[in-house]
């Protein structure tokens, strides 16, 4: 048998050596870029649930604690199953310190969203350059949770210092930019947040966050809503008879409290000061107008009576009653009362 028989029974030659190992690298290349993806992935996810678990556990303390949004550190981890992301990094925390006084009657709050897109991956600002289209803008933000994501960077302008203090507080108006970027378009680099190093690079901050309406809706703030309890107003039998009735607001913020009362007669049926109508109304300090829409109310009884005698008239007279709670909530009424 030649050397070269054996050659080619025993062994490999140093060429097909090489191209095995170049295969075989290259194959662990793949297999481990797929891995790395596959567990950024799955980090991400799990991230993106401890961040939607906060959201959940702010809600809850909120409904606990007197409508009170966690404040501080120790509220945030109180009410949080974890205060850190996969990576053992905190979590930020971002609220709306004004909501804490009056939250079930807020109307607005200083936090704003902004969504911001970029379509075709070119440089540029994703919310005002080329190719990006317009941001979606979401007013009225009560509180939202983020993570920095894998590359330990918060990106997101106003978040607190996660080496420092996870809890920021909002005191004024801020919008807040938020990116959604397609990786496969190469998007721009980004870094919003100012108190770091600026280190630009594609956006991956995990956040969420809860519009004011939607945590009023959780935390059951909806039951409160402000109204005018009379359906209708008793009519008198006739001009002379005798006439009570009393109007009643409910709920509002605070529930139960004084409300300001304005009251549009246009018949003139109603006197305050001895002159004009007959009927008394009690107290003395309701406003009667031709128009309340720009009357300025002030809180001063939970009801207001109507007493005396008839309308020396009969027929059809129209009030329409005003209430507005201490959050500065208005609500109306039109009644109609008959006389025969």
């Amino acid at each position: 048998m030649t050397n070269q028989m054996i050659k080619k029974i025993w062994g490999f030659s140093l060429i097909e050596l090489a191209t095995v190992l170049a295969v075989v690298g290259i194959v662990l290349s793949l297999s481990l870029k797929l891995l790395g993806s596959t567990v950024e992935r799955t980090q991400r996810t799990a991230t993106r649930s401890l961040v939607e678990s906060s959201i959940d556990g702010v809600t809850g303390f909120t409904a606990n604690n007197n409508q009170t949004l966690p404040e501080t550190l120790a509220d945030f981890r109180s009410a949080t199953k974890s205060d850190t992301d996969v990576w053992n990094r905190p979590l930020s925390y971002i609220f709306d310190t004004n909501l804490n006084d009056l939250l079930c009657g807020a109307t607005s709050t200083n936090i704003t969203i902004k969504i911001c897109r970029d379509n075709d991956g070119n440089d540029g600002d994703p919310c005002t350059g080329t190719g990006a289209t317009a941001p979606t803008t979401i007013n009225n933000i009560a509180f939202m949770v983020l993570s920095g994501g894998a590359n330990f960077n918060t990106q997101t302008a106003n978040a607190p210092n996660p080496l420092s203090n996870v809890v920021s507080g909002i005191t004024t108006n801020t919008t807040i930019n938020t990116y959604q970027l397609a990786p496969s378009l190469a998007p721009p680099k980004i870094d919003d947040y100012i108190n770091d190093v600026n280190r630009p690079e594609t956006y991956d901050d995990i956040i969420a966050w809860v519009s004011l309406t939607e945590l009023q809706q959780k935390i059951a703030c909806l039951g409160t809503e402000l109204n005018i309890v009379n359906n209708e107003l008793p009519s008198p039998v006739n001009a002379s008879a005798v006439y009570n009735a009393e109007i009643v607001a409910s709920n509002g913020f605070p529930s139960g409290s004084n409300y300001g009362w304005c009251i549009e007669d246009p018949s003139n049926i109603l006197d305050l000061s001895g002159l004009g109508g007959t009927i008394t109304v009690t107290p003395n300090t309701v406003s009667i107008q031709s128009d309340c829409s720009s009357f300025a109310f002030n809180p001063i009884s939970p009801s207001v009576v109507l007493a005396g005698n008839a309308v020396a008239d009969a027929g059809s007279y129209t009030l329409k009653v005003f209430a507005q709670d201490q959050v500065g909530k208005i609500v109306s009424k039109t009644f109609v009362i008959t006389v025969n």
